[in-house]
């Protein structure tokens, strides 16, 4: 049976597998939209980066036990076509498919990437996880271009409607889930967060930087923060559940 660093780092290979797939879409809508040219080529520059991720990831996992170094995450919701594929502005889908992608899960990636980078030892995993980091980081302010030109454009308050949506569909429910035990020893030679610490993290990052950013263009965040607060006491309610 392999690792659980194995299993994340092949969580890993198969997430950056969808991401140039979803890619691949945003820049095709991006350029059906008029958007200037520039953005359309940092949405296609990211699909080779994500293609070269899953590989990347997926011989780390290999290395660390996985049969075949990919694996699908649990925890993610069912990828139903999300509300504003309904919006009659085919910019404005285009805009929000673009901000899910890269403001909400991208900006986390890049955040828990960086906090793994600095806190891992020197060795295969932290070089591998500095190198897709700045690819991240580039994929994250991909968003927050499109969203500053759009806040100058025509204004952008309808995005408020649909942060909870996003946060749903980007955010695996196993962030909340307390850990019974703590496994930093082996979390800071293969990269990966010990699970402790991962609410903790995510929190920060959704209060420290998204809403922020989002805030930053005067869009509501009220629905983010009421979002958080709603998971974090559902997951503490099942906890101090009693057992059967």
């Amino acid at each position: 049976m392999a690792s659980e660093g194995a299993v994340i780092w092949a969580e890993r290979a198969q997430a950056e597998l969808g991401a140039a797939r979803r890619f691949r879409v945003l820049a095709d809508g991006l350029e059906a939209v008029g958007v200037q040219a520039q953005l359309v080529g940092l949405a296609a520059c990211a699909v080779r980066d994500e293609e070269e991720h899953a590989f990347l990831c997926a011989k780390m996992a290999r290395a660390l036990g996985h049969e075949t170094g990919f694996a699908k995450p649990e925890g993610l919701s069912s990828a139903a076509t999300p509300s504003w594929a309904e919006r009659h502005n085919a910019r404005e889908r285009v805009l929000l498919d673009v901000i899910a992608m890269c403001c909400i899960t991208e900006s986390f990636n890049a955040s828990l990437l960086h906090t793994l980078y600095s806190r891992t030892e020197a060795g295969a995993a932290r070089t591998l996880l500095h190198r897709i980091l700045k690819d991240e980081v580039r994929h994250a302010q991909l968003g927050w271009a499109l969203l500053a030109a759009q806040s100058q454009d025509g204004g952008c308050d309808y995005v408020a409607d649909h942060l909870e949506e996003m946060l749903d569909i980007s955010v695996r429910d196993a962030v909340f889930l307390p850990a019974a035990t703590e496994d930093a020893g082996e979390s800071r030679s293969i990269g990966v967060l010990p699970r402790a610490q991962r609410r903790a993290h995510f929190c920060a990052t959704l209060d420290e930087i998204i809403v922020p950013g989002f805030a930053h263009f005067g869009i509501d965040t009220t629905s983010m923060t009421a979002w958080r607060d709603h998971k974090l006491a559902l997951h503490l309610q099942e906890a101090e559940a009693p057992e059967d």
